[in-house]
């Protein structure tokens, strides 16, 4: 399934409006993101698609020199189990 970027978010699906899996995050500062909400529709669940979504968001933080606030508790608990992730984190 692709992962395509919309206005501060990522998602899965047809459109951002009509996304099944979706991560959004808001711009701090210019520097840092505060990555507070991540959903999977019910019925794409347990398909590892919200730690996919985390992935390109950690990609798009790298690629712009950004760190990400885990607000978000399914983000929160991703970073505090993936120390590969410290560098990103704010």
């Amino acid at each position: 399934m692709e992962i395509k970027a919309g206005k501060n978010k990522f998602y899965i699906g047809e459109s951002e409006n009509n996304a099944f899996a979706e991560i959004e995050f808001d711009y701090r500062d210019e520097k840092v993101i505060v990555a507070h909400h991540t959903f999977v529709q019910k019925e794409f669940r347990g398909q590892g698609l919200a730690k996919q979504l985390v992935d390109a968001l950690v990609s798009f933080a790298r690629k712009n020199q950004l760190k990400i606030i885990p607000q978000c508790s399914y983000v929160r608990a991703v970073f505090e189990r993936d120390k590969e992730l410290d560098d990103v984190k704010f």
